[in-house]
């Protein structure tokens, strides 16, 4: 499982960039107060997700995979999911 961690004020941007979008700004502090981020000794890994979208996936990736993207042909790389 992947944990995207963004500051309240790049959500709060990102919010403000998407006039019309179906989720109100308004709502944005009671949902950052229901959140429950991972524990300690959770298998979660964090991502900072400050940046856009595909920098973002290319940070997730590099977690996931930090030896590359699994060959579905080779052997599984001990704790590489």
């Amino acid at each position: 499982m992947v944990f995207l961690q963004v500051s309240k004020e790049v959500l709060e941007k990102r919010l403000m960039s998407r006039p019309g979008h179906f989720f109100p700004q308004k709502l944005l502090d009671s949902q950052l107060a229901a959140l429950e981020p991972p524990e300690p000794g959770e298998q979660v890994r964090t991502v900072l997700a400050e940046d856009d979208a595909a920098q973002t996936a290319a940070k997730i990736i590099a977690t996931l995979w930090p030896y590359g993207e699994p060959n579905p042909e080779g052997a599984p790389v001990p704790g590489v999911l």
